[in-house]
């Protein structure tokens, strides 16, 4: 296994700390203040990297006993326009579009189409009511949220952009429970296509003209299985493969990162307490997009002995800098352990933490 290490810590970028190792990254922090922020979607527009999140409508301490999950969220982006060394910022982009009602708000998947328009669907992420909403970039800003007619029971959302189709990928629920295929056309969701029954946080790559996504099996809670599929199409899916399983562990949140000298990544947010405990940003890779090495914890969990939560990795390359995007509960300096705010692993200085490549690097042969 010390070789597949060594390769991958000279072949990806994103090669970070392994399990165990004594200095995890906890990265830097990107986003900061009282109100719990989580979830990002990032996108390149042309010189401008866009980071876009959801922050809560109040202050959220989830370790203080807010409910972070069930509360109601606005949709935020911040920009930067040197590579990602700097961000300018944060910018409200809409407000919660169901008020007080039960849409929270807190699931966010950007896409610039072909044409150069940068789109952002919203779902709920705790629930399907009362569906999927759209905001697309104008010329003078951010169009209003709008429901997107067609797009049935969206609990979770991811979207995409080949060419000139945009394509989203929804978990559905409150009835036929699964992965779904979309594409958008029109300022609708049409050709409607099963990817896989029962299955659960669809997040994807577009490589060439092939359309790559990840998703969870949550069926036998607490152990929660990520699987891969791929498309030439971006509609029909082939045979789903078992990528990351390891028992009574749930693997949430999976996010693949596109294949760098050779190798795929994917990121995986195990919980190994059931929601009582500490959550970590995991990394495995693979040659083949069929076989994957065993998880390696990148990130801490916990401060002080204070069990914490990270979640939500989302993998970005952009002119050969990698950097990984999630969501924190650590500290922030400003704020306490348990309000989760956007952090960030690698890019052009390292995301503020020097030893994450040397410390893989030490312990490639372990």
């Amino acid at each position: 296994m010390a070789s597949l290490k060594a390769s991958l810590a000279l072949a990806v970028v994103a090669s970070l700390a392994t399990a165990g190792s004594a200095s995890a990254s906890v990265g830097q922090n990107r986003t900061d203040g009282p109100n719990y922020d989580r979830n990002p979607s990032v996108v390149q527009d042309g010189n401008a990297t866009e980071v876009f999140f959801a922050r809560s409508q109040q202050p959220c301490n989830r370790l203080a006993g807010c409910d972070a999950d069930n509360s109601d969220y606005d949709l935020y982006v911040k920009k930067s326009t040197n590579g990602g060394r700097t961000y300018g910022p944060d910018q409200l982009v809409a407000t919660n579009p169901d008020g007080p009602g039960p849409f929270r708000g807190r699931t966010i998947a950007a896409t610039r189409d072909g044409g150069g328009k940068v789109h952002v669907f919203w779902a709920s992420g705790a629930n399907s009511i009362p569906g999927l909403f759209h905001v697309q970039e104008t010329n003078s800003g951010w169009s209003a949220p709008a429901l997107v007619p067609g797009a049935l029971n969206v609990f979770n959302v991811e979207a995409l952009t080949r060419g000139n189709d945009v394509f989203l990928y929804t978990e559905e629920c409150c009835g036929a429970n699964g992965v779904y295929a979309y594409r958008y056309s029109g300022g609708a969701a049409v050709a409607r296509t099963l990817v896989s029954a029962d299955k659960n946080l669809p997040k994807g790559i577009v490589e060439g003209r092939t359309v790559r996504l990840t998703y969870t099996d949550a069926t036998a809670y607490p152990q929660v299985d990520v699987y891969v599929n791929e498309s030439n199409d971006g509609l029909t899916f082939g045979s789903e493969r078992l990528a990351v399983s390891e028992a009574g562990t749930s693997h949430w949140d999976p996010a693949l990162a596109p294949r760098t000298f050779g190798y795929w990544g994917l990121f995986t947010a195990p919980d190994r307490q059931a929601g009582a405990g500490k959550q970590q940003i995991a990394a495995s890779v693979s040659r083949d997009f069929t076989n994957w090495s065993q998880p390696f914890e990148i990130t801490p969990g916990e401060e002080n002995g204070i069990e914490y939560w990270d979640y939500w990795p989302e993998p970005f390359v952009q002119g050969g800098n990698f950097s990984l995007f999630y969501t924190s509960e650590h500290s922030t300096g400003t704020q306490p352990t348990g309000v989760g705010h956007i952090w960030s692993i690698g890019g052009p200085r390292g995301g503020g933490d020097r030893d994450w490549r040397r410390d893989w690097h030490d312990r490639d042969d372990d």
